[in-house]
């Protein structure tokens, strides 16, 4: 059946290497935002009105599939969909609040849980 090996292979893991190296391809990164300090309210004023939008943009552009608040301290979370580590760090230091010193950014590198492709392999 063919069905079978194109479903293995598509389990497989391919290294994050020749990932990077393939022209436009792209990868899932989780980024789970820190706040290491809390802006002021005034700080927040200042500062929502321009991260809102600039991580609305994000998620419009595609670059951000998925966001979540953190429910174990004060923070966000993404998924990302880029085509490198650098450009999920590049993008994700842009963001007002990184930029004014509150944020930082915790990138991961995420893919396929590659081991279920032994349960299609009928051995």
């Amino acid at each position: 059946m063919a069905l079978l090996p194109t479903l293995q292979k598509a389990l497989d893991p391919m290294p994050s290497t020749d990932k990077q190296q393939s022209k436009g391809a792209h990868m899932k990164v989780i980024a789970i935002g820190n706040i290491g300090k809390a802006p002021t309210p005034e700080q927040r004023q200042q500062i929502m009105p321009r991260e809102v939008p600039a991580t609305l943009k994000l998620y419009l552009d595609g670059k951000i599939e998925q966001f979540w608040f953190r429910q174990d301290k004060p923070g966000v979370v993404f998924l990302m969909n880029v085509e490198s580590l650098e450009q999920a760090k590049a993008t994700v230091d842009a963001l007002p609040l990184v930029t004014d010193g509150f944020a930082t950014y915790e990138l991961m590198q995420v893919g396929p849980l590659a081991p279920l492709g032994m349960l299609i392999q009928g051995k």
